[in-house]
């Protein structure tokens, strides 16, 4: 089967990140990272609307009460697109002025998962991973990591997916995850990067359980 790569936006983003499908509304979500910026998509159209967020945003989510959930340098809030007023909810990092949020998705009871790394000076093991809840309580998970990425979730929603895109790591990580509270369970490797070109970045997992993963610096995405 022949693959074909068609350009759907030129863009020319700085740092295009964490492209969500709203299929309610038909649009793409997707973020520019160092320019602060939260895009929606309309292919319907082919028009691209912006809107300065006024600081790095990492990731977004649509909710169900309108608007969207965003993971941003000075923690999580929520926005509305309309009127473009963001109303914080709480920044889980305040000492750490060199870390801001980047990947993140949601799981299948509504609950906003993300994870912060360090963004200013050399890189280090410095990023956690965090749960917005529906209540907007905040739960830290695991910390450790230079990149948090990965995210996603099994079709069951029993099984969590995350990985660390640093060279030094490389790795995708699953473990099990208990769908009723929203915890996951201990992890375990999944899948090393080494053994094909590109590290770990941004993923989703499709209808069959298979995990698909951006693998920047290799020019290719693979299916696992």
């Amino acid at each position: 089967m022949a693959i074909r790569i068609e350009v759907a936006l030129a863009a020319n983003a700085r740092l295009g990140e964490g492209p969500i499908w709203d299929a309610a509304a038909g649009v793409l979500w997707w973020v520019d990272i160092t320019a602060g910026t939260i895009h929606r998509y309309d292919p319907a159209t082919g028009r691209d609307a912006a809107r300065d967020f006024g600081e790095p945003v990492g990731c977004v989510a649509p909710r169900a009460a309108g608007g969207l959930v965003v993971a941003a340098k000075s923690g999580f809030h929520l926005y509305d697109w309309e009127t473009g007023v963001a109303t914080p909810l709480s920044d889980p990092e305040p000492d750490r002025g060199a870390n801001r949020f980047n990947d993140g998705t949601t799981d299948g009871q509504g609950r906003f998962w993300a994870g912060t790394m360090k963004d200013i000076g050399d890189p280090a093991p410095e990023g956690r991973f965090y749960r917005l809840d529906t209540d907007h309580g905040v739960t830290p998970w695991r910390g450790g990591f230079y990149t948090t990425n990965g995210l996603a979730f099994s079709p069951d929603g029993r099984r969590m997916y995350f990985s660390d895109s640093n060279a030094r790591v490389r790795r995708i990580w699953t473990c099990d995850y208990d769908p009723e509270t929203g915890t996951p369970g201990p992890p375990a490797p999944f899948f090393d990067t080494r053994d094909v070109a590109g590290r770990p970045d941004g993923a989703t997992v499709d209808a069959e359980g298979c995990y698909w993963c951006a693998g920047i610096g290799g020019g290719q995405i693979y299916r696992l």
